[in-house]
């Protein structure tokens, strides 16, 4: 998915909305912060499912990864899980090197994680056409 400046800007202004609010496994964790925000500048978000694939079009491959486009979702794996899933955590780009994200890892709650601190935690989950 390709996000134009204007919804890149808005999805960064609404992320920085919820800045603070804390994490609850089952009501506000990595998932619902990110469909909230995506609601909020009207992107449908298709159902997450944790042990499938993250969804091709709001997931980065490593290269467009690499170039962090403001306002895109990306899927992570955090390096220690020992659980089958392909991803186990999701963040939104803020900024050339930087992440808001709604953890228990790194902070508690809405948080912005600076890139490389951030990746020294997760790795990029796979891609669909990466695993072809």
């Amino acid at each position: 998915m390709i996000l134009s400046r204007d919804i890149s800007d808005r999805i960064v202004d609404v992320s920085y909305y919820y800045l603070g609010k804390p994490f609850d496994w089952e009501t506000f964790n990595c998932v619902h912060f990110v469909r909230k925000v995506y609601l909020e500048v009207d992107i449908y978000l298709p159902p997450l499912i944790r042990k499938g694939l993250p969804p091709a079009e709001f997931h980065l491959s490593d290269d467009e990864f690499t170039a962090m486009p403001i306002g895109h979702t990306v899927f992570f794996k955090r390096k220690e899980s020992k659980l089958e899933r392909l991803w186990t955590h999701v963040a939104i780009i803020i900024g050339p090197n930087e992440l808001v994200h709604c953890t228990r890892n790194l902070g508690r709650g809405v948080v912005i994680t600076p890139k490389s601190e951030f990746m020294e935690i997760y790795s990029l989950a796979p891609k669909v056409q990466n695993l072809k």
